[in-house]
């Protein structure tokens, strides 16, 4: 039981304490913390404005974001079109190529073989 009240009084001890240094940092800071109180209104109704500004540019800007998404969605699409069609003009180059290619050999073997007779 003594031993119960003794941790009593030092934890009494240490709140008193934390206490006064709380007290005298208050009165050393008073007119920094009366400043600043007086300043809260202020700053309040300045972030209500912007706050209020904000919300409105935003709801005005919505549809611009809004057109802005369904324009790029209408590119993204066209260009997946149009890459179908770009592959199949590659293909068709590709095959026209090859055709030429072939012609090509096949005129230079003629070639070859009428200068040897």
């Amino acid at each position: 039981m003594v031993v119960a009240i003794w941790y009593l009084v030092l934890i009494l001890r240490r709140v008193y304490i934390t206490v006064k240094d709380v007290s005298t940092l208050v009165e050393e800071h008073r007119e920094n913390i009366d400043a600043v109180l007086d300043e809260v209104p202020k700053i309040t109704k300045n972030v209500e404005e912007i706050t209020t500004e904000v919300s409105h540019d935003i709801q005005v800007f919505r549809p611009t974001v809004d057109n802005i998404a369904d324009t790029s969605e209408s590119i993204t699409d066209v260009i997946k079109e149009n890459q179908s069609i770009t592959d199949t003009i590659a293909s068709a180059f590709n095959v026209l190529t090859t055709v030429k290619n072939t012609l090509d050999k096949f005129n230079a073997s003629i070639s070859k073989n009428k200068d040897d007779l």
